[in-house]
């Protein structure tokens, strides 16, 4: 044989033969999993997380999902949110999801997440999808739907200025019967807030709320039972518009005024004129102070709560006039 031919045989081989082993050490070096997760979260929106009960909780029926955030270098390719035998599937880092409470029975569940992933940083095994990547995390999640209704909450104000709300409850829950749940929200613009009364006695079927003074806002009442399996049921609810005071206004001597006012609940009052506070904490719904000497002034009654100073506030603002008879 030649011996051109025969060194180019023996080069060719040495060459094939380099290429080959460096690429095998490639795909060794690449195909270690270099972290022991590729996850850094995983964050659900639609249902609140409750810390003392180490447990995603959801109450009503919604559009719910699943955003997963991944290493740099890696990429979702897609993912399974599972809870109990419901499974949803979609690509990438993020899964929507519609969770029907009607169609869950109320109690503890096992919420997961699995991703499928693979590196995208250039290499040749992440190129060709050779290296892959799947992790899964679970959390626990109770449903605890509550049935709603049309009934409505009875409301008076008692002898002590207070609000009072009641309902009526079947006699044959008495024994499955765990607690009431009372909810009061206030509403102001686009601002909600609300506060949470427990009370485990079946009778009596009322309620005094020492917080109210007058806001506007929705009361709701919830009976729960003993078994978790059993879902609340409502027992009415009421809306309630902003009580207003009657108020009057008598000019006395050396510039001075007095204001006194009517109002339908128990209530403690700061008046505020022109921006400053001329008398704190008033119950006896009268109160005198000097005018500044303008024409008009602007008054401002801030009712709270006598027992609760400052849970809450109810203002009620209007222009004074300078004495008219001067």
């Amino acid at each position: 044989m030649n011996k051109s031919v025969v060194y180019l045989f023996v080069s060719v081989f040495f060459l094939f033969a380099s290429c080959e082993y460096r690429l095998g050490e490639n795909w060794v070096d690449l195909g270690k999993h270099p972290v022991d997760s590729i996850l850094m979260g995983a964050q659900f929106n639609g249902f609140a997380y409750h810390p003392d009960e180490k447990a995603y909780i959801v109450e009503n029926s919604g559009v719910a999902s699943c955003e997963l955030y991944l290493l740099a270098g890696f990429e979702a390719e897609r993912m399974i949110v599972r809870l109990g035998e419901m499974e949803w599937e979609s690509e990438g880092a993020r899964c929507d999801f519609m969770l029907d409470v009607d169609r869950i029975p109320n109690g503890s569940y096992e919420l997961s997440c699995e991703v499928f992933a693979r590196m995208n940083d250039g290499t040749v095994a992440g190129q060709v999808g050779a290296e892959q990547y799947v992790e899964k995390r679970s959390w626990s999640l109770k449903i605890h739907a509550r049935t709603e209704s049309d009934l409505s909450l009875r409301h008076r104000v008692n002898e002590e200025g207070r609000a009072e709300i009641s309902w009526e409850v079947d006699e044959s829950l008495r024994d499955r019967f765990s607690h009431y749940r009372i909810e009061f929200t206030t509403v102001d613009g686009n601002t909600h807030a609300t506060y949470v009364v427990q009370r485990a006695d079946f009778d009596p079927c009322s309620y005094v709320d020492t917080h109210y003074a007058g806001e506007k806002g929705t009361y709701k009442v919830y009976l729960y039972f003993k078994s978790d399996a059993d879902r609340p049921c409502s027992l009415g609810s009421l809306d309630l518009e902003r009580a207003e005071p009657q108020v009057q206004v008598t000019y006395g001597k050396e510039d001075r005024v007095c204001l006194s006012w009517t109002y339908p609940y128990r209530s403690a009052v700061d008046v505020v004129y022109n921006g400053g506070v001329v008398a704190e904490k008033v119950t006896d719904g009268t109160v005198e102070f000097p005018l500044a000497g303008q024409e008009t002034g602007v008054v401002e009654l801030r009712f709270s709560p006598v027992d609760n100073w400052g849970y809450n506030t109810v203002n009620y603002t209007f222009t004074l006039e300078n004495d008219p008879k001067k």
